[in-house]
């Protein structure tokens, strides 16, 4: 995990890089939201990429969507500074009509269908995004500028976080190896 903000700032991101283990999902989401509700966050953007692949008919208009936690209504998120999401489409249904594998609308999204199941009384909502299989460094520039334009950030330069240097291929391997 990697935790990015300002001291002092009202904006912080916390980057999961690493998959959870299956046996440890639970304890996860419950430990996240614990740590959610106990910090007094106004209200939490998801940030989820989501398997182009998968998209319905329905759901070519935009690579960019909106979809509230289950216990969070509309109401709750306009009185946050996430209230632009709103005017984004809402993928599909309410989360409430998605609560089984079967009926969720978040294909290869990893936890989010969980973090946005999971009770809680902060306001919470994803940001869903297509993407490809393959480097995804230019996905998570493009979702980055919808953030900053959807919270009105004006951003004068990006910093890319060091880890994403050798995202794809790893860390380069010394030459002299090879002769």
């Amino acid at each position: 995990m990697e935790l990015f903000g300002l001291p002092g700032g009202d904006i912080f991101v916390l980057q999961q890089r690493s998959p959870v283990l299956k046996d440890r999902k639970g304890d996860f989401i419950t430990k996240m939201q614990e740590m959610v509700e106990s910090s007094g966050f106004g209200s939490v953007l998801y940030l989820v990429g989501s398997d182009q692949s998968a998209r319905s008919d329905a759901q070519m208009g935009s690579i960019h969507y909106h979809i509230l936690a289950k216990h969070t209504t509309r109401d709750s998120i306009v009185t946050t500074p996430l209230a632009s999401l709103l005017d984004l489409p809402l993928l599909g249904q309410t989360q409430e009509n998605q609560d089984t594998k079967e009926n969720t609308i978040i294909p290869g999204a990893g936890l989010a269908r969980r973090f946005l199941n999971t009770p809680g009384t902060t306001p919470r909502i994803a940001l869903v995004q297509y993407i490809a299989e393959g480097d995804n460094i230019p996905d998570a520039h493009a979702m980055a500028a919808m953030v900053a334009k959807l919270l009105k950030i004006d951003v004068k330069d990006w910093k890319q976080p060091a880890s994403w240097n050798f995202a794809m291929y790893g860390t380069p391997h010394d030459q002299q190896l090879f002769g």
